[in-house]
């Protein structure tokens, strides 16, 4: 299995390679079934709606979401991963404010089919995600906000039903290098933008023992677009680690945490709506109650 994915990612690079360098009049057309998605996509994305591998981040992350297929690296056995977001609709609370406060109803299914109760996930949830961003000036440290949701989740493995709050600080930069401004070639391409976070997450059982779980997160997330045009973005690079801090828990257990993924995209139309890819995930899983995770998958990627 991985011969064959060093394979497909070569021979993505390669096509990715070929379309950059080719004049825009002799790329290729997406096949048929990708136009008709990239319709549909656009659809949802007029009507308010975006679909994104979770909802953890800043608005303007970047995170398909994902079915995907490999084997585990221990047992070698075959199974699919689901990791899908779905906002609903973002609404502004404070309109002609120097506060910008979005707030959007959201839920996700995290799952996959590993025959092990010990790997196996199977989690959906949902509850109210914000954004409160502070346009105090022109330099990146005067433009804070803060990403925050509060969820309800049921663990259909372990039976676990809880309830999360979370609230991270970042910031907004508008020149190149500075956190979450877009860093661009000299004719307008996106090429690298990223966001580093820091703030406090509680986890909480539906139970009357009240287990919980207080952390502090630090997290840093950046996307890295190799070959691109002023319009056409086919080969994306996605980076995503989180360590916790555990400051109390008797719900996990699970001392200090924590949490890596890596993504390699193609998006064969040059848009980021339609595509596939290579993720890996190792650490503790934070939208699988942190169950152990290592994983080498590849497969559909789809964001709004």
């Amino acid at each position: 299995m991985r011969k064959v994915i060093l394979i497909i990612t070569s021979l993505l690079i390669g096509t990715a390679a070929y379309a950059h360098t080719a004049k825009s009049d002799s790329v290729p057309a997406p096949p048929p079934f990708v136009l008709k998605i990239n319709k549909v996509t656009k659809w949802l994305s007029d009507q308010g709606f975006q679909i994104r591998r979770t909802f953890d981040g800043s608005r303007n992350e970047s995170k398909a979401a994902a079915i995907s297929w490999n084997s585990d690296y221990e047992d070698k056995k075959f199974f699919t991963i689901i990791d899908a977001g779905l906002k609903l609709s973002e609404q502004e609370l404070l309109p002609n404010s120097s506060v910008i406060w979005t707030a959007f109803p959201k839920v996700e299914w995290h799952r996959n089919t590993i025959d092990d109760d010990a790997k196996k996930k199977n989690n959906l949830s949902g509850g109210i995600g914000t954004e409160l961003l502070y346009n105090g000036g022109r330099h990146w440290y005067a433009r804070p906000f803060i990403t925050g949701s509060f969820d309800y989740k049921k663990d259909f493995v372990k039976d676990l039903k809880t309830t999360q709050i979370i609230g991270l600080l970042s910031f907004s930069g508008n020149n190149e290098g500075e956190p979450g401004a877009q860093v661009k070639s000299k004719k307008g391409a996106l090429i690298f933008r990223y966001y580093p976070y820091t703030g406090l997450e509680q986890y909480r059982t539906i139970s009357e023992s009240g287990q919980k779980a207080t952390m502090w997160a630090n997290r840093l997330w950046f996307e890295l677009y190799p070959l691109s045009s002023k319009d056409y973005q086919y080969i994306q690079f996605t980076f995503d680690l989180t360590y916790r801090k555990v400051f109390s828990d008797n719900l996990y257990n699970n001392g200090n945490m924590r949490w890596l993924t890596l993504g390699l995209n193609f998006y064969p139309s040059g848009k980021d709506s339609l595509g596939i890819g290579l993720d890996y995930s190792y650490g503790d899983d934070p939208t699988s109650n942190f169950v152990k995770t290592k994983l080498l998958a590849l497969g559909i990627k789809l964001k709004i």
